[in-house]
């Protein structure tokens, strides 16, 4: 699979480097990064979301951990045999960066289907253009060590992949790009990871007391009409 988006197939190579060197950089685990990344080239040739990489990869780290975390929900999900509703990926962060819609139920329905679209890109197009870079840093993306590595590292970062808005800060009414505004509201690791989704009925506290947690790998995650509404009610 080649570029799908405006770039040279060179550029879209080297910002696919760049991206997986980001990751490794900020301590996420080389197999899953490539499966992080398979999976947005895999949203730009089928999800409809072009340049999806070069969009990922002119944002700030903070925004590359959280589009990551989303990626690595929904890869989990891909894998696993078993689906609650809890489980069923969303990316709010991700779609609001692109600025385009993806229909998640296709996810959803066929999901054996894109778990092995997505596994033919890390085996043939994200090997070929990785392997420099794992070789360079000696990394062995096949050996059992480096996926229990991978587990305890999602365990130990599961914090990081939380954001908090404190009270004060206030979204406009009808803003499309709310998901950005509540990244960039800062993070904390002391949030409570089973906080559940706000609603109107039980968060009618004064502006000023209010604080929103945004989870996108433990809890229920918000939908950006959850988040106008908190701030907008």
């Amino acid at each position: 699979m080649g570029t799908t988006g405006r770039e040279s197939p060179r550029a879209w190579a080297n910002t696919i480097i760049g991206l997986f060197s980001r990751m490794l950089e900020v301590g996420r685990p080389p197999r899953l990064s490539m499966k992080v990344i398979g999976f947005w080239v895999w949203l730009e040739g089928h999800g409809g979301l072009p340049d999806l990489l070069t969009t990922i990869a002119h944002r700030s780290d903070k925004i590359l951990q959280l589009v990551a975390a989303e990626a690595e929900t929904t890869v989990s999900f891909l894998s696993s045999s078993t689906t609650t509703e809890e489980e069923i990926p969303v990316l709010p962060v991700t779609l609001d960066i692109s600025q385009n819609e993806f229909p998640l139920d296709g996810i959803v329905a066929g999901r054996e289907r894109v778990a092995n679209e997505i596994e033919e890109i890390c085996e043939g197009t994200l090997q070929e253009l990785l392997g420099g870079v794992l070789r360079e840093r000696k990394i062995d993306i096949t050996s059992d060590e480096d996926e229990e590595d991978e587990e305890e590292d999602k365990e130990e970062k599961s914090d990081d992949h939380q954001v908090v808005v404190e009270g004060g800060e206030e979204g406009r009414k009808g803003d499309g790009r709310l998901a950005a505004a509540v990244v960039g509201g800062g993070g904390g690791g002391s949030l409570d990871p089973k906080a559940r989704a706000w609603s109107p009925e039980s968060g009618r506290a004064p502006v000023e007391d209010r604080c929103l947690y945004v989870t996108f790998s433990i809890g229920d995650p918000l939908s950006a009409d959850q988040i106008e509404r908190f701030f907008t009610r």
